[in-house]
């Protein structure tokens, strides 16, 4: 198989700590409304993925243009795996990619099953403007722009591809380190429950299963809907058989704010929270009279949603 092995360094503006699992979660919901039916998109996040310093838009960046990329390999249809591990690289690996250090790094790894790549065309795939494609269909800045944000992330990049067989792209990126105060003294733990009903709307099933386990593990009982407009009929059928709704904002059908909306005026005392990445979008009032009383930014930790489920139970 052939392979390339890339890596520069440069620092990119607004890098900040983040759970690269998380962000590439919630990146994978929106490639996933762009793809077409007949691509299995298939999301395998490991739960000790480290977090790493990083800009957000930037990570979603690179998992659209893999995605989109992908698809176009796969014009009939296929799979579409994207992994995100925890790997620790030894120096063995490290002197494949000159700059690089021994220690942890968070990995992304996005695989096709379609047409692949031969050695022609796997020599030029990261030059920007070169494509395939015929003229009209596209840029040719999808590889290169992703090999730009993993160089600007003090990362590396491999590019490895078979004809027929498919391409695998391979992102490094490195973890970040815990405090010396986190070593020693762990960090916070979040409050936990004490068995309270949580309906939880979710129409992305791997984030509504992570979601739903962690709001088991902190001592919840949790209904998952993965439809805003049934989890509004489960609802209207007992709306006593809740304490608390967490629903996410962007979702088919009905967006949570209108799901918010209609649950309060079933039952106005009901505690509504709201998962959004676009926090800065939803007005305090809007928010106020649909009876929404926190906000979740996306992604979140399991920290920061067990603070917060807890603060609107009171």
């Amino acid at each position: 198989m052939d392979r390339i092995l890339i890596f520069s360094r440069r620092q990119p503006a607004e890098r900040q700590s983040l759970e690269l699992g998380r962000t590439v979660e919630e990146a994978a919901k929106l490639l996933r409304a762009t793809l077409p039916p007949a691509i299995d998109l298939r999301l395998n996040v490991h739960p000790q993925a480290p977090r790493i310093l990083g800009d957000p838009t930037s990570i979603h960046q690179v998992l659209m243009n893999l995605g989109t990329n992908a698809a176009h390999a796969m014009p009939a249809g296929g799979a579409l795996e994207i992994t995100v591990e925890p790997r620790y690289l030894r120096d063995s690996v490290v002197r494949l990619h000159p700059g690089l250090h021994e220690g942890p790094y968070g990995v992304l790894v996005v695989r096709d099953t379609g047409i692949g790549m031969d050695r022609a065309v796997l020599e030029r795939a990261l030059e920007p403007f070169f494509t395939t494609k015929p003229k009209g269909s596209g840029t040719g800045l999808g590889l290169s722009m992703v090999h730009s944000i993993v160089k600007a992330h003090e990362g590396a990049l491999d590019l490895e591809s078979t004809p027929g067989r498919g391409t695998t792209v391979t992102c490094y990126f490195p973890a970040l380190q815990p405090s010396p105060a986190e070593e020693r003294f762990g960090t916070r733990e979040p409050p936990v429950g004490r068995g309270e009903r949580v309906l939880l709307v979710e129409d992305e099933p791997s984030l509504a299963r992570m979601n739903e386990r962690r709001l088991q593990s902190l001592g919840y009982h949790v209904t998952v809907e993965t439809d805003a407009l049934h989890a509004l009929k489960t609802f209207a059928a007992q709306p006593s058989d809740f304490d608390v709704m967490l629903s996410d904002h962007l979702m088919p059908g009905m967006v949570g704010l209108d799901l918010a909306r209609a649950v309060h005026n079933l039952r106005p005392d009901l505690p509504i929270l709201l998962l959004t990445g676009f926090i800065e979008e939803l007005p305090e009032e809007m928010l106020r009279t649909a009876g929404v009383r926190r906000l979740i930014g996306k992604p979140t930790t399991l920290l920061e949603l067990g603070e917060a489920v807890r603060e609107v139970l009171g």
